[in-house]
C-alpha cells in the first residue's frame, strides 16, 4: 500500500472509530489553515501536490461553515478580541505565495461560503510573475525528452510520476544556490530540455498588483509573504530588518495604509525573525510549525496547519484539532537560534 493511501486510510478509520469527533469536543485554541492555492485542474501543473482541487476545496468550505466558527486572521490579534474571547472552534483560512488561481478559483468559493481570508504576496516581485520552483516545474513539466542529467545524476522524464520525482530531487539542489546563481541554473537547465514553450498558468503565475487590489477590495486580507520567497533564516540581521521594512512599505505603497500580517517564507524563522516583524510594523506573523493556538501564542510565532492536494475532510478535521500531530511536534525548516553574522 503506497504511503499516501495508508495515511487516507488510517483517518478514514479514526473518523469511523469516533476519534476524530471526540478531539473536535475536546480541541482548545484556534486553528490556523495554510493553503497555497486552488486549482481546477486533477492531474496537471500541480506535480508538487501544492494546490487544492476546487471540489475539495469547496468539501473543506462547506464543513467550515458548517462546523466551524470562520474568523479573520486579524481577529486572532486584535486586543477587542484576543484568542480567549474568539468563538469556540474559531478558523483563520490564509493563502500563501499569491498564485493567480486565488482569484480565479478559490475566492468565488469564499465568497459562496462567506469565510474571510487572508493571501501573503511576495511583494519583491514586480516584474517576474512567477517563483523559481514554480519555473523549474514548468521546464521539467513540458519537456519532450525522456532524460535529464544534472549535478553528476540521471532523472527519468518518462512519466508524470518520473518527472514528480525529478522535481523533488531537483528542488534541494536549486535551493542551495545563491539567487543570481539559481537564475542561471534555470536557464541552463531550459536549454538543456529543449527550450520547451512555458505558457501561461494560473496554478504557477502569481497575481498582478491590480489582481492583488482585486482580492482587497473582495474583503480579503492582504498580508506579505516577505520581499523575497527565500528562508530569512539564511540572511543577516540587517538584510532582514531592511527586506521587511521593505516589503511592509511596498504593501502600503500598493494598497495603502493599513495593519498587514507576515508569513515567514517556507516558515522558516526564530525569536530574532519575530522581534524584526514586530519592528517592521507587522501586527503578526505566521510560521508553520503545526498545531492550534491558545490564549498564550506568540502573535509573532503563529502555529498553521499546511493543507496539501491529498488533504481530504478525513484529515483536515484532524489537523483541525490537532490530532494528526500528537506524534509530532517539529517545525518544517531548519531554525537558527541567530541570524546569520555579517
Amino acid at each position: 500500500m503506497k504511503e499516501g493511501h495508508l495515511k487516507r486510510a488510517i483517518f478514514e478509520l479514526l473518523e469511523k472509530t469516533g476519534a476524530i469527533a471526540v478531539s473536535e469536543v475536546l480541541a482548545r485554541g484556534v486553528a490556523i489553515l495554510a493553503y497555497h492555492g486552488v486549482t481546477r485542474s486533477r492531474d496537471g501543473s500541480n506535480l508538487r501536490r501544492l494546490h487544492v482541487w476546487e471540489g475539495l476545496f469547496e468539501e473543506h468550505l462547506r464543513f467550515l461553515a458548517g462546523h466551524c466558527q470562520p474568523v479573520p486572521l486579524s481577529s486572532m490579534t486584535s486586543p477587542s478580541t484576543p484568542v480567549r474571547l474568539l468563538p469556540s472552534r474559531a478558523v483563520a483560512v490564509t493563502l500563501d505565495d499569491g498564485y493567480r488561481n486565488v482569484l480565479t478559483v478559490a475566492l468565488p468559493l469564499l465568497a459562496k461560503f462567506k469565510i474571510p481570508a487572508t493571501v501573503f504576496v511576495v511583494t519583491g516581485y514586480d516584474q517576474e510573475r512567477r517563483m523559481w520552483i514554480d519555473r523549474l516545474e514548468a521546464v521539467i513539466e513540458a519537456s519532450p525528452g525522456a532524460l535529464i542529467e544534472w549535478g553528476g545524476r540521471t532523472f527519468s522524464l518518462a512519466s508524470t510520476a518520473a518527472k514528480t520525482d525529478a522535481i523533488r530531487a531537483l528542488t534541494p539542489m536549486f535551493q542551495k544556490l545563491r539567487a543570481r546563481d539559481r537564475e542561471t541554473a534555470l536557464e541552463r537547465l531550459g536549454t538543456q530540455l529543449g527550450g520547451a514553450e512555458v505558457r501561461p498558468n494560473v496554478d504557477r503565475d502569481l497575481l498582478t498588483w491590480d489582481e492583488v487590489k482585486a482580492l482587497r477590495d473582495s474583503g480579503l486580507e492582504i498580508g506579505s509573504h516577505a520581499d523575497c520567497h527565500e528562508p530569512l533564516t539564511e540572511y543577516t540581521l540587517q538584510e532582514v530588518r531592511s527586506a521587511l521594512t521593505r516589503s511592509r512599505e511596498t504593501l502600503e505603497a500598493k494598497l495603502g495604509p493599513g495593519q498587514y500580517a507576515l508569513s515567514y517564507p517556507y516558515g522558516a524563522w526564530n525569536g530574532q525573525l519575530a522581534a524584526l516583524a514586530r519592528e517592521a510594523g507587522f501586527y503578526c506573523a505566521v510560521t508553520t510549525d503545526p498545531g492550534v493556538n491558545g490564549p498564550e501564542a506568540n502573535p509573532f510565532g503563529l502555529r498553521r496547519l499546511l493543507v496539501g492536494a491529498d488533504d481530504d475532510l478525513p484529515r483536515l478535521r484532524a489537523s483541525l484539532t490537532g490530532l494528526r500531530y500528537v506524534a509530532r511536534a517539529r517545525r518544517s525548516w531548519p531554525q537558527r537560534d541567530r541570524l546569520v553574522e555579517p
